[in-house]
């Protein structure tokens, strides 16, 4: 164990011998000593390099200095790991043996995170580590092998912001010459700088050709020209712990084609407010879940589904359980919609919405026109509406407005409410279906169900 004054270095014992004059922030082994290192190194009990799990931890340090210096043919070539920190004005590449990969000092960083990152691809597979700071993107950062890792120390440590007037991705996932198997991006903040771009088509991560379970996990994606996440061609994307907020256009947006199409997308436990759209399905979209989400305050609607091709191959369904899809049409109310299906072909396609909260808070300026409209489609297993909590709160147009068929709505609550979130205590003369009135004397809840009123009575 070697460790330092100041900042602690700490190193166990690996399989090889290194030999040859190693400098550790003041400490210095002499070059006839013999060094055993394990497969792991820290430095304030943090891991810097991680042999066994082919890790990298790209550190933002500028004091103290941390350099390895090793003669030529002392360890082995075949390094599972690459190191990416500040020395002084310059970013530098190594891998663990000292040999620099990649040394610059222009003042951006994607450079050398791609230097690691095709490294650890290079040999089948790792993970690149980011401590903390604000690191600077000037061109797409591409992950296009594939068992590669992307990892920060959190969303409140380590950002990647695009630079002023870059007008690029700032992460792209795909190859369009192989499949891309088990990608990852994780405990990140992206900062698109959208005020700094003149394109308006970007993507904080952008998914392209041939990629497969692919995972984006608790990252924070805000400010981008364009879409928080886009997806162009996939299969069993699994999405968890998002927040796409403040983008241009839709906080996550696919966009496959009839040959190129997004199968089978899971998205859990994440929020999509303050973009121009919440959730963009467009193109072919070949079965999904959305699990948990919060769609609310953006500009137009909180999910909009369109031009999507019919699936006639295997019989594929859209879920969407336990949302919250709320107070949206913000930029102009009382004309975009919690949900809107434009040109929508379903083809074997079911879409599901159950167990979820669809409504209207009372606030005039966030004022869902509808909370579904479908304004062209044709479908042959179904839209279903069921166990839904519905409400307009006094604002918006109507819960449903529909243009086609199969379309079943039933076992949902929806009401109007009179005003301060009370319940009717009598009959409206000319109910609509869904609507609630509350006879206070027999403690009873009334609901219309299109034909005749139902009730339960209350404990």
């Amino acid at each position: 164990m070697v460790s330092t004054q100041g900042g602690k270095m700490k190193i166990g014992k690996i399989g090889w011998v290194l030999v040859g004059l190693m400098v550790l922030v003041g400490i210095v082994i002499a070059a006839s000593s013999v060094v055993h290192i394990d497969d792991t190194i820290t430095y304030d009990d943090s891991p810097v390099l991680d042999l066994a799990n082919k890790e990298i931890t790209v550190n933002k340090l500028t004091s103290p200095q941390v350099t390895w210096n090793f003669s030529a043919g002392d360890a082995p070539t075949s390094a599972a790991t690459v190191i990416v920190s500040k020395e002084g004005s310059y970013t530098v590449a190594r891998w663990y043996n000292g040999t620099v990969l990649y040394k610059s000092n222009d003042g951006y960083d994607d450079d050398d995170i791609q230097v690691a990152i095709n490294a650890v691809g290079a040999l089948g597979g790792g993970k690149v580590k980011l401590g903390q700071g604000i690191f600077e993107v000037d061109n797409s950062i591409l992950i296009n092998k594939s068992a590669i890792t992307l990892e920060g120390e959190g969303t409140d440590a380590t950002t990647l912001k695009l630079s002023n007037s870059a007008n690029c991705d700032i992460i792209r996932v795909g190859n369009p010459s192989e499949n891309v198997f088990f990608a990852r991006v994780e405990k990140l903040t992206i900062d698109g700088n959208r005020v700094n771009q003149s394109a308006t088509n970007l993507a904080g991560i952008r998914f392209i050709k041939s990629c497969s379970d692919y995972v984006l996990k608790e990252l924070y994606i805000k400010s981008v020209s364009g879409s928080g996440v886009v997806l162009e061609y996939g299969w069993y994307g699994r999405f968890t712990r998002l927040w796409l907020e403040g983008n241009l256009d839709a906080g996550l947006k696919t966009n496959g084609t009839s040959s190129s199409a997004v199968t089978e997308l899971t998205v859990t436990d994440s929020t999509m407010s303050i973009n121009d759209y919440g959730l963009y399905l467009e193109g072919k979209l070949n079965g999904g879940n959305f699990v948990n989400l919060i769609i609310k305050n953006n500009e137009k609607d909180g999910v909009f589904i369109t031009q999507n091709y019919p699936n006639t191959d295997t019989p594929r369904s859209l879920y969407f359980l336990n949302c919250r899809i709320l107070d949206n049409s913000h930029s102009s109310p009382n004309t975009y919609n919690a949900i809107t299906l434009d040109t929508f072909e379903t083809g074997y396609l079911r879409l599901v919405f159950t167990s979820c909260e669809i409504y209207n808070s009372g606030d005039s300026s966030y004022a869902q026109k509808y909370l579904f409209e479908a304004k062209q489609w044709s479908a042959t297993k179904g839209i279903v509406f069921v166990n839904n909590h519905l409400a307009l709160n006094g604002v918006g147009t109507d819960y449903f407005n529909e243009r086609g068929s199969t379309l079943s709505i039933y076992r949902n609550i929806g009401y109007h409410y009179t005003s301060q979130f009370d319940f009717p205590t009598s009959a409206p003369s000319s109910p609509q279906t869904g609507d609630a009135y509350f006879d206070v004397a027999t403690n009873t809840l009334y609901v219309y169900n299109g034909t005749a009123w139902v009730s339960t009575t209350l404990s």
